[in-house]
Protein backbone atom coordinates (compact mmCIF):
# COMPACT_ATOMS: atom_id res chain seq x y z
CA UNK A 1 0.00 0.00 0.00
CA UNK A 2 0.96 3.46 -0.90
CA UNK A 3 1.63 6.06 1.78
CA UNK A 4 -0.80 8.16 0.50
CA UNK A 5 -3.63 5.65 0.66
CA UNK A 6 -2.93 5.03 4.11
CA UNK A 7 -3.14 8.45 4.89
CA UNK A 8 -6.54 8.96 2.99
CA UNK A 9 -7.59 5.93 4.84
CA UNK A 10 -7.07 7.29 8.45
CA UNK A 11 -8.39 10.58 7.99
CA UNK A 12 -11.37 9.28 6.27
CA UNK A 13 -11.44 6.66 10.08
CA UNK A 14 -11.00 9.94 11.47
CA UNK A 15 -14.08 11.56 10.11
CA UNK A 16 -16.37 8.59 10.82
CA UNK A 17 -15.40 8.08 14.05
CA UNK A 18 -15.52 11.96 14.60
CA UNK A 19 -19.31 11.75 12.96
CA UNK A 20 -19.89 8.83 15.12
CA UNK A 21 -18.98 10.89 18.29
CA UNK A 22 -20.91 13.70 17.47
CA UNK A 23 -24.28 11.81 16.56
CA UNK A 24 -23.95 9.81 19.88
CA UNK A 25 -23.54 13.46 21.55
CA UNK A 26 -26.56 14.79 19.95
CA UNK A 27 -28.70 11.60 20.92
CA UNK A 28 -27.44 11.85 24.53
CA UNK A 29 -28.36 15.01 24.67
CA UNK A 30 -32.03 14.56 23.33
CA UNK A 31 -32.43 11.31 25.96
CA UNK A 32 -31.18 13.50 28.63
CA UNK A 33 -33.98 16.39 27.63
CA UNK A 34 -36.66 13.85 26.97
CA UNK A 35 -35.98 12.62 30.50
CA UNK A 36 -35.98 15.74 32.69
CA UNK A 37 -39.13 17.01 30.75
CA UNK A 38 -40.75 13.80 31.44
CA UNK A 39 -40.19 14.15 35.53
CA UNK A 40 -41.31 17.81 35.32
CA UNK A 41 -44.24 16.19 33.99
CA UNK A 42 -44.77 13.93 36.70
CA UNK A 43 -44.76 16.57 39.20
CA UNK A 44 -48.11 17.58 38.67
CA UNK A 45 -50.16 19.58 41.80
CA UNK A 46 -52.20 17.14 43.86
CA UNK A 47 -55.85 17.94 44.39
CA UNK A 48 -56.52 19.34 48.25
CA UNK A 49 -58.49 16.00 49.02
CA UNK A 50 -55.53 13.96 48.28
CA UNK A 51 -53.30 16.84 49.75
CA UNK A 52 -55.14 16.50 52.88
CA UNK A 53 -54.30 12.98 53.40
CA UNK A 54 -50.86 13.37 53.05
CA UNK A 55 -50.89 15.54 56.11
CA UNK A 56 -48.47 13.01 58.86
CA UNK A 57 -50.69 12.00 61.64
CA UNK A 58 -48.89 11.67 65.11
CA UNK A 59 -47.43 8.01 66.30
CA UNK A 60 -47.43 7.19 69.49
CA UNK A 61 -45.03 4.62 70.37
CA UNK A 62 -45.16 0.92 72.26
CA UNK A 63 -42.48 -0.99 74.03
CA UNK A 64 -41.66 -4.08 72.56
CA UNK A 65 -43.06 -7.22 73.09
CA UNK A 66 -41.34 -10.47 73.71
CA UNK A 67 -43.59 -13.68 73.37
CA UNK A 68 -44.14 -17.86 72.67
CA UNK A 69 -45.69 -18.38 69.64
CA UNK A 70 -48.56 -20.66 70.05
CA UNK A 71 -47.64 -24.62 68.44
CA UNK A 72 -44.33 -26.11 68.50
CA UNK A 73 -44.06 -26.45 72.56
CA UNK A 74 -43.28 -22.78 73.01
CA UNK A 75 -40.25 -23.06 70.66
CA UNK A 76 -40.53 -20.46 68.77
CA UNK A 77 -41.19 -16.81 69.98
CA UNK A 78 -41.62 -13.21 68.74
CA UNK A 79 -40.38 -10.12 69.46
CA UNK A 80 -42.23 -7.52 67.97
CA UNK A 81 -41.72 -3.33 68.33
CA UNK A 82 -44.78 -1.48 67.13
CA UNK A 83 -46.00 2.24 66.35
CA UNK A 84 -49.47 3.27 66.67
CA UNK A 85 -50.65 5.94 64.50
CA UNK A 86 -53.57 7.59 65.56
CA UNK A 87 -55.76 10.39 64.37
CA UNK A 88 -55.46 12.74 66.48
CA UNK A 89 -52.92 14.39 68.75
CA UNK A 90 -55.42 14.82 71.36
CA UNK A 91 -55.70 10.98 71.72
CA UNK A 92 -52.58 10.78 73.27
CA UNK A 93 -53.72 10.99 76.83
CA UNK A 94 -56.52 8.60 76.05
CA UNK A 95 -53.83 6.23 74.91
CA UNK A 96 -51.73 6.45 77.48
CA UNK A 97 -54.80 6.07 80.13
CA UNK A 98 -55.26 2.42 77.98
CA UNK A 99 -51.72 1.58 77.65
CA UNK A 100 -51.98 -1.28 79.95
CA UNK A 101 -55.24 -3.11 78.31
CA UNK A 102 -53.86 -2.27 75.19
CA UNK A 103 -50.79 -4.56 75.95
CA UNK A 104 -52.45 -7.01 77.36
CA UNK A 105 -54.89 -7.51 74.22
CA UNK A 106 -52.06 -7.20 71.64
CA UNK A 107 -50.06 -9.81 73.76
CA UNK A 108 -53.50 -12.40 73.57
CA UNK A 109 -53.20 -11.81 70.18
CA UNK A 110 -49.51 -12.36 69.41
CA UNK A 111 -49.82 -15.87 71.87
CA UNK A 112 -52.45 -17.24 69.69
CA UNK A 113 -50.43 -17.02 66.39
CA UNK A 114 -48.31 -19.64 64.92
CA UNK A 115 -45.62 -19.28 63.27
CA UNK A 116 -47.03 -19.83 60.15
CA UNK A 117 -49.71 -17.32 60.43
CA UNK A 118 -47.32 -14.60 60.62
CA UNK A 119 -44.49 -15.90 58.67
CA UNK A 120 -45.25 -13.57 55.01
CA UNK A 121 -46.45 -10.62 54.03
CA UNK A 122 -49.81 -11.50 54.16
CA UNK A 123 -49.67 -13.07 57.78
CA UNK A 124 -48.18 -10.29 58.90
CA UNK A 125 -50.69 -7.44 57.24
CA UNK A 126 -53.70 -9.76 59.41
CA UNK A 127 -51.80 -9.50 62.18
CA UNK A 128 -51.91 -5.65 61.76
CA UNK A 129 -55.58 -5.47 61.10
CA UNK A 130 -56.30 -7.82 64.06
CA UNK A 131 -53.95 -5.58 67.04
CA UNK A 132 -55.53 -2.12 65.20
CA UNK A 133 -59.25 -3.70 65.65
CA UNK A 134 -58.44 -5.23 68.71
CA UNK A 135 -57.18 -1.75 70.00
CA UNK A 136 -59.88 0.64 69.06
CA UNK A 137 -62.48 -1.48 70.83
CA UNK A 138 -61.05 0.43 73.74
CA UNK A 139 -62.55 4.21 72.27
CA UNK A 140 -65.58 5.24 71.47
CA UNK A 141 -64.41 6.01 68.19
CA UNK A 142 -61.71 4.79 66.32
CA UNK A 143 -58.51 5.88 67.47
CA UNK A 144 -55.65 4.42 65.80
CA UNK A 145 -55.77 4.48 61.99
CA UNK A 146 -52.44 2.03 61.02
CA UNK A 147 -49.71 0.07 63.01
CA UNK A 148 -46.36 0.14 62.10
CA UNK A 149 -43.94 -2.36 62.77
CA UNK A 150 -40.70 -1.14 63.22
CA UNK A 151 -38.90 -4.37 64.99
CA UNK A 152 -40.22 -7.93 63.56
CA UNK A 153 -37.87 -11.04 64.74
CA UNK A 154 -39.18 -14.94 64.53
CA UNK A 155 -37.24 -17.19 66.01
Amino acid sequence: MSKKLIIILSVAAFLVILMMGGVFFMMWSKISSMASQGAGQEQVEQPEDEAAEAVVKPIFPLNSFIVNLAGENGKRYLKIKMDLEIAKEELNDDIRQRIPQIRDSIMMILTSKRYEDIKDTEGKIALRQDIKKQVNVFFKEPCVSNIYFTDFVIQ
